[in-house]
């Protein structure tokens, strides 16, 4: 069983905490989406505003038929101070509600799209990487050893196959170093006149 064949919600670092970088942050965006899926929570403004107009006819209706009880021994106007304060009430409740959802929304968003951004710098290193392993220098080319040996040490399950695979077709068919071909011509001359 390889690295790949391990399920998300499997993987633990040793101190048993999520993995960290990005799978860890997508698995967590999905389980808010099935959480926000299971409680159904309407996310339209339309219905939080039906709701609000729905308890403003029930509270008015309410406050007519109860008229004589609420105003039972205060002033006419504290009566309707008080009565303003819970249409107030009940109205803030069900606009604060719809501004949770909205602001989770957006929360939500911003945290996808944070997700693809890291997935983009990953994969253009990986990328620059790629592009070093090619480089006529030596030194570059340990460079992108390094680089490559970095995303599969902070991405092990993203980038080590990709890596290693990188990494064997570079071992296999290394690019051509001139410097050591001058090298080895002179050495192979060297040779040929002392025998």
């Amino acid at each position: 069983m390889g690295p790949d064949s391990i399920d998300d919600t499997e993987r633990k670092d040793s101190d048993g905490s999520e993995p960290s970088g990005m799978p860890g942050r997508l698995l967590s965006l999905k389980r808010i989406r099935s959480l926000r899926a299971n409680l159904r929570v309407p996310h339209s403004g339309a219905f939080w505003t039906t709701l609000s107009v729905a308890v403003m006819v029930v509270e008015g209706v309410l406050v007519f038929v109860l008229w004589d009880w609420i105003a039972n021994g205060e002033s006419g106007s504290a009566t309707i101070r008080n009565i303003g304060l819970v249409i107030a009430g009940s109205l803030a409740f069900p606009l604060a509600m719809w501004r949770a959802v909205v602001a989770d929304k957006q929360a939500s968003s911003a945290q996808h799209q944070a997700a693809i951004a890291q997935q983009g710098l990953l994969n253009e290193r990986y990328q620059k990487a790629a592009e070093m392993l090619g480089n006529e220098r030596l030194f570059v080319r340990l460079g992108g050893v390094y680089a490559l040996q970095a995303l599969i040490e902070e991405y092990p399950e993203q980038y080590y196959v990709s890596c290693m695979r990188l990494l064997c077709a570079f071992v296999r068919t290394p690019p051509a170093d001139k410097h050591l071909a001058l090298v080895s011509e002179e050495e192979t001359s060297e040779s040929l006149q002392l025998s």
